[in-house]
């Protein structure tokens, strides 16, 4: 029955819409559960982050307590990002340092100073405590960046291979190989890119562009038939 002679909703619809309006009650507070829930682990994730970056101390406790004097905290030095060469800074810091008259302790509080992007992140991942003398802290930073421009050189220069006209694939491969062979691990898909870019022969050239290689090793296989060809040819 729809209601009584007033109007008056029954006793059946009354609990109808009291069923109704506990379900949508329980839906919303399930859904501020979940926003409260979401809310922790994206504060508790926060507060991690932050206790590692308030925590973080690289220094030894002889390097952490030393003073750095008046006159060098007013200092204005270059700053260094990784993407230069690490010795030319290492030898402008240094010389800086020297004029200044500071000892080792200092400089390895104030090197760091120096870092942006890549560099500051390299510096942020050394474990507590690491840093305990300048000469070993400047060798690390030089070991560091200086296999970061070895490679992009050697990646510049693979990038500048180009199969010249009527070379055969074999003697593009050795050349292109002689440079590839120290990034194939680390950087896989630029030498596989690098190769077909400076690539002319048509057919192997095609092949990899109907079928993506994922590896300098699988190039190299794919090509040894071509390769076998190209030979075949040179001996009628």
């Amino acid at each position: 029955m729809a209601g009584d002679r007033g109007g008056n909703p029954s006793l059946m619809e009354i609990l109808e819409r009291l069923d109704t309006m506990q379900r949508a009650n329980e839906a919303l507070q399930a859904q501020v559960t979940e926003l409260t829930r979401g809310r922790a682990d994206h504060q508790g994730s926060d507060r991690h982050t932050a206790a590692a970056v308030v925590n973080f101390q690289p220094f030894s406790e002889e390097i952490a307590a030393e003073e750095i004097p008046e006159h060098v905290k007013t200092l204005v030095l270059d700053p260094y990002s990784g993407a230069t060469d690490p010795k030319e800074h290492l030898v402008y810091f240094n010389t800086r340092m020297v004029i200044a008259g500071v000892n080792d302790a200092v400089k390895c509080k104030l090197l760091p100073s120096t870092f942006r992007k890549s560099a500051m992140t390299w510096f942020t991942t050394l474990p507590p405590g690491s840093i305990a003398d300048f000469t070993e802290f400047s060798t690390r930073f030089l070991s560091q960046f200086s296999a970061s421009r070895s490679e992009q050189a050697t990646i510049a220069a693979l990038l500048m291979v180009i199969q010249r006209e009527n070379e055969s694939i074999k003697s593009y491969m050795t050349r292109f190989n002689e440079l590839s062979v120290h990034l194939e691990d680390s950087v896989p898909s630029v030498c596989v890119a690098a190769f077909k870019n400076g690539l002319r022969e048509e057919r192997l050239n095609g092949n990899l562009t109907r079928h993506p290689a994922t590896s300098m090793v699988e190039i190299r296989a794919r090509a040894r038939s071509y390769i076998l060809e190209e030979e075949d040819n040179c001996q009628k």
